[in-house]
C-alpha cells in the first residue's frame, strides 16, 4: 500500500484528485463563511485576476534574465 502512495500519479489522475480537493475546500469555505455561490465566484475571479497579474510580471522580468 505504501509503495502505491509513493509512486507519482499520472497528470490526469493528479488533476482529478486536485479538482476533488478544491471542490471540497470551496464547499467548506461557503459553509463556514456563510457565502453563496455567486459571492464565491466573485472571489475566485478576483484571485484569478491577481494571479494572472503576477504571472505577466514574472514573465516580463524573465525575458531579461535569459540574456
Amino acid at each position: 500500500m505504501q509503495d502505491e502512495q509513493l509512486k507519482p500519479l499520472k497528470k490526469c489522475e493528479n488533476s482529478k484528485k486536485v479538482l476533488k480537493y478544491i471542490e471540497k475546500y470551496l464547499n467548506d469555505l461557503m459553509f463556514h463563511f456563510d457565502i453563496n455561490e455567486r459571492e464565491l465566484s466573485l472571489l475566485l475571479n478576483q484571485i484569478s485576476r491577481n494571479l494572472n497579474k503576477k504571472n505577466t510580471t514574472k514573465k516580463w522580468w524573465h525575458f531579461f534574465k535569459i540574456k
